[in-house]
């Protein structure tokens, strides 16, 4: 889904090549949320597959922020929602640069698209959502309901470049190709396309064996920036199927669930820790990435955003 935002009226600055730093398994060395004060390089992605991406937003380091970010807020997975959203507007507006973060669900997550609000079955579809012990979010990029558990792995990766809307084909078909790529690598029969009755049909869904989903991609764009963010089912297959079924039929959309799969539904022998790694490692040899942290002020304009994304008894709404 493309949103148009405000335009950014920042210029560039001027960089030196900081040495670059490996990823931590945990936390980070370096603050994100402040453009002006980080220390960036002119870095060029050379990998055949990523060079129409790298064209569009790697010419500077990406800030990688790993883990949970809450600092002992309250605000559980809306707050995830609400840390992308915040990324996605300082970088748009010119406060941020290019930032990814990689993390496990704190808790088991749907996450509803705005056009499933609009919809007569949405508010069954949320008690269906409770009465599995999921809890239900608003999701800023497009499409429809996804589920995930802590045995997943969410990508949100923000990109800040005039390219936003001319690159969003490019973009899903080149992170498709990671994704395939680095599940190929652990041992599982990766393949990009839609499966017959998946949940959230799309195109550049990423599958196993072209028989079941196992990673599902969006997108959200403002003008100067973008939000590309992903999702793989490493394990809990069953729970994604059994409150996604309940979920899809509330809203009167068609589903298979038989469509769902996972990670270790192809590949017993993996780990959600292995996944994470390969994908963290992924991203670091394709990009010029960097360790970081949230700043303060990151979070606090997550903070004020957070209501957004929560869904009770009203409905919702993304800014």
């Amino acid at each position: 889904m493309a949103d148009s935002g405000e335009a950014a009226s920042a210029s560039e600055a001027s960089r030196r090549t900081p040495p670059r730093t490996p990823l931590p398994a945990a936390g980070g060395q370096r603050d994100i949320g402040d453009h002006g004060n980080a220390t960036r390089t002119a870095a060029r992605v050379t990998r055949a597959t990523f060079r129409l991406v790298s064209r569009l937003a790697y010419d500077e380091l990406v800030d990688v922020l790993r883990g949970p970010v809450e600092a002992g807020r309250t605000g559980g997975p809306a707050f995830d929602h609400a840390v992308a959203q915040a990324l996605l507007r300082r970088a748009n507006r010119g406060d941020a640069g290019p930032a990814t973060r990689i993390y496990r669900p704190g808790a088991p997550v749907v996450a509803f698209g705005r056009r499933d609000t609009m919809l007569p079955g949405f508010p069954a579809a949320l008690r269906a959502v409770r009465r599995a012990g999921f809890a239900p979010v608003l999701r800023s990029p497009g499409g429809r309901a996804i589920a995930y558990t802590p045995d997943s792995v969410v990508v949100d990766h923000i990109g800040a470049d005039g390219s936003a809307v001319p690159g969003l084909d490019a973009r899903f078909t080149e992170y498709a190709q990671l994704w395939t790529d680095v599940l190929g690598e652990l041992g599982v029969d990766a393949r990009v396309g839609q499966v017959p009755g998946e949940f959230c049909a799309g195109p550049h869904s990423v599958n196993a064996r072209g028989a079941v989903k196992l990673v599902g991609t969006a997108q959200r764009i403002l003008r100067r920036a973008w939000l590309f963010s992903a999702v793989v089912v490493v394990d809990g297959a069953e729970q994604v199927r059994a409150v996604l079924t309940e979920v899809y039929r509330e809203l009167e959309l068609p589903f298979d669930p038989a469509s769902v799969g996972s990670v270790r539904g192809e590949a017993p022998e993996l780990s959600t820790d292995r996944v994470e790694k390969a994908v963290v490692a992924a991203y670091e040899q394709r990009f010029p990435a960097v360790a970081a942290s949230a700043r303060p002020d990151l979070l606090e304009e997550a903070a004020g955003m957070v209501d957004g994304h929560r869904l009770d008894d009203e409905a919702s709404s993304v800014d």
